[in-house]
């Protein structure tokens, strides 16, 4: 019978992030200071593979800047493709972030993804800070890829239909 292992607390999490970040000033390696970073963030999905440990970031929410992430990047790839980008701002597949005030802990998991070079591609330069909330329009974007087949290739009819869940089914026209 498989055994599960206890969550941390928050203090076991410290006293492992400074274990790993000792190791890392003696093997002169700096992946083990991200690791120790990554611990005591709460970082499950960078570190959890080869820790086994809970943390605080619930998989529901780490899953749904994994499926933001990834519709992004889908979206991109599909624009890049398209031999008549009429009607689709460029500007509008550009993963704007997350609320660095409202989503600080997904917009600390999306930088640690992004540290981590794990969707690096769809951020950008940088882990960008929306400066407004986005789960809901993630929700319907995410939603409505979902019902489209979340196939790879996206068609600018479909890539249209994502973009059009940015704005709030009250304020559309």
């Amino acid at each position: 019978m498989p055994t599960t292992r206890p969550t941390p607390t928050p203090i076991e999490r410290i006293i492992i992030a400074n274990q790993w970040e000792i190791l890392g000033h003696l093997k002169e390696d700096p992946s083990y200071t991200e690791k120790a970073n990554n611990i005591r963030s709460g970082h499950k999905f960078l570190y959890g593979p080869w820790l086994d440990i809970s943390v605080d970031l619930p998989d529901s929410a780490a899953n749904g800047v994994l499926d933001a992430l990834a519709l992004y990047e889908a979206l991109a790839q599909s624009f890049d493709t398209l031999a008549n980008k009429q009607g689709i701002d460029a500007a509008s597949i550009k993963f704007p972030g997350f609320d660095g005030n409202t989503e600080s802990e997904l917009f600390s998991f999306g930088c640690a993804l992004h540290k981590a070079e794990t969707y690096a591609h769809v951020m950008g330069d940088r882990c960008e800070n929306s400066h407004h909330p986005t789960t809901d329009m993630y929700a319907r974007m995410v939603s409505k890829w979902k019902e489209l087949g979340r196939r790879g290739s996206l068609d600018a009819d479909s890539i249209k239909m994502i973009l059009a869940e940015q704005v709030h089914p009250s304020n559309r026209g």
